[in-house]
């Protein structure tokens, strides 16, 4: 891989507030729901479900509200943007700087777990031991400009492209053991929550593994793909939200493609909120009848 000299990292510390602050809300108000629940007993049958459904219905709900604020934002990607705003920009992926190519690089390489090794009963659960994250100076050129992006992207949503196996090995060499300490999304909030152009993080998670690894999942951008990208503007850039737990998020295709897809979407996450509140509903009165 290029040898890049990254910004500074966030603290451990600060990205572990990063991720609780985030998750409070919905665990607040699965708490309050079911403390409530709860205290209305006595009950029968299986009400340890119901927290778990309240739960999924509020994550529901949050991500219906990212996924509206997204299609907001294409709406109004025609119109000049705002400071500050949630916008979208759609266009062409360019190197801001040099002619580096793949521009960004998301990939996770699996393992059996050590003690399922070789088991005949069924096949080994896996487990993620290489988290990388690569990218280059890159924007988004839409044909009037070069929009920078600075922050990761969000690129699991996209089609998987498989990397070469030599950038692959010299990932795995120059990775990093994750501190035992440090959770898997707050070792990721980490590299996420950085303000940069030039990003190059890989990440091992236990020693060494010794079987061969099963399955590699990698994501890639390259110049000349038709995107649609999410940020907050900033001084002609689009930059990473505070509220968001992923990256930059992006779209493969055109806008009008992607605005299609997009209230497609939309509407199956209220389906799906409705489907397991009203669950939870069915739950609740049959526990108390």
């Amino acid at each position: 891989m290029t040898d890049i000299t990254a910004a500074p990292a966030p603290s451990i510390g600060a990205a572990y507030f990063s991720v609780i602050r985030r998750a409070l809300p919905l665990a607040i108000g699965t708490l309050v729901l079911s403390v409530i629940y709860f205290w209305l007993g006595p009950y029968r049958g299986p009400t340890f479900f119901f927290p778990l459904l309240i739960f999924a219905g509020l994550g529901l709900i949050w991500l219906s509200q990212a996924h509206k604020n997204d299609h907001r934002a294409m709406m109004r990607i025609d119109e000049p943007p705002v400071e500050g705003q949630w916008t979208a920009v759609a266009g062409v992926l360019v190197p801001t700087e040099g002619d580096e190519d793949p521009l960004a690089v998301r990939f996770k390489v699996f393992y059996p777990l050590k003690h399922e090794t070789g088991s005949r009963h069924r096949e080994p659960r896996l487990c993620c031991r290489y988290d990388g994250f690569y990218r280059v100076p890159m924007g988004v050129d839409t044909g009037k400009s070069v929009v920078p992006l600075l922050g990761f992207p969000d690129i699991e949503n996209t089609l998987k492209r498989p990397m070469s196996d030599e950038m692959l090995k010299s990932a795995q060499a120059a990775a990093t053991l994750c501190p035992r300490n440090l959770i898997r999304p707050v070792a990721q909030e980490i590299t996420r929550s950085r303000v940069t152009d030039r990003v190059e993080t890989i990440l091992k998670y236990g020693d060494e593994p010794h079987e061969t690894k099963v399955r590699t999942d990698s994501w890639t951008l390259k110049t000349g793909d038709e995107v649609c990208v999410f940020g907050l503007w900033k001084n002609g850039t689009l930059r990473r939200a505070e509220n968001r737990f992923s990256g930059l998020p992006v779209h493969m295709g055109t806008a009008e493609h992607v605005r299609k897809d997009m209230g497609d979407l939309g509407k199956g996450f209220v389906w799906f909120a409705a489907v397991v509140f009203g669950l939870a509903a069915i739950l609740a009165v049959y526990s108390l009848t």
